[in-house]
C-alpha cells in the first residue's frame, strides 16, 4: 500500500514539483530507504499529464541532474542505463513521439498501414511500364483467393458433417 500511495502522489504534481518530488525519491533510493524499482515508476506516472515527463523535458538541466542520479542507480543494469542514455540525448523522444503520431490515426494504425499495404500489393495488379495491367501478379492473387475459399468452404462441409 506505501507503495502505491508513493507512486500516485506525484501523479498531478506540477512539473517544478515534480522534479522535486523526484530528487527527493532518488535521495531516499541512494539512502537505501526505498526500493529503486519503485523509483523507476514514480518518473513515469502513466495515468497523469506527466507521463514520459523526463523524455519531454530531456533538455532542462534539472532533469538530465534526475536522469544521471537515475544512472548511477542503475549502473548494474546496463538495458536500464541504455534507455536513460537515450532520453539524455533526446532518442528517446523521436521514438515517443512517432509512436504517439502513429496513434493519433488510431491505435495499432502503423500495424494496419503496414497489413494493409501488404494487402494491396498482393490484391492491386502491377502495371508495366505502359501502364498495361501485368499477369504475374493476377496469377498470383487469384489462386490465394480462390484457396481460401476451398478451405472455409472445406471446413464448414466437415464442420455440419460432425455435427450429424
Amino acid at each position: 500500500m506505501e507503495k502505491t500511495i508513493v507512486l500516485c502522489s506525484a501523479w498531478y504534481l506540477s512539473e517544478n514539483d515534480f522534479v522535486i518530488f523526484l530528487g527527493e525519491v532518488a535521495t531516499l533510493v541512494e539512502q537505501g530507504e526505498l526500493n529503486r524499482d519503485i523509483f523507476m515508476w514514480c518518473q513515469n506516472p502513466f495515468e497523469s499529464p506527466l507521463a514520459c515527463f523526463l523524455d519531454r523535458n530531456y533538455k532542462n538541466p534539472e532533469v538530465q541532474k534526475i536522469v544521471v542520479r537515475t544512472i548511477k542507480i542503475f549502473q548494474d543494469s546496463p538495458e536500464r542505463v541504455a534507455a536513460y542514455d537515450s532520453i539524455l540525448t533526446g532518442e528517446s523522444l523521436k521514438w515517443l513521439e512517432k509512436y504517439e503520431e502513429d496513434m493519433q490515426e488510431g491505435w495499432g494504425f502503423a500495424i494496419r498501414r503496414t497489413l494493409s499495404s501488404t494487402l494491396k500489393s498482393l490484391v492491386t495488379p502491377a502495371t508495366s511500364g505502359g501502364g498495361n495491367v501485368s499477369n504475374p501478379k493476377r496469377r498470383f492473387t487469384w489462386p490465394v483467393v480462390i484457396g481460401a475459399l476451398l478451405l472455409v468452404a472445406y471446413v464448414g462441409i466437415r464442420f455440419l458433417r460432425s455435427k450429424k
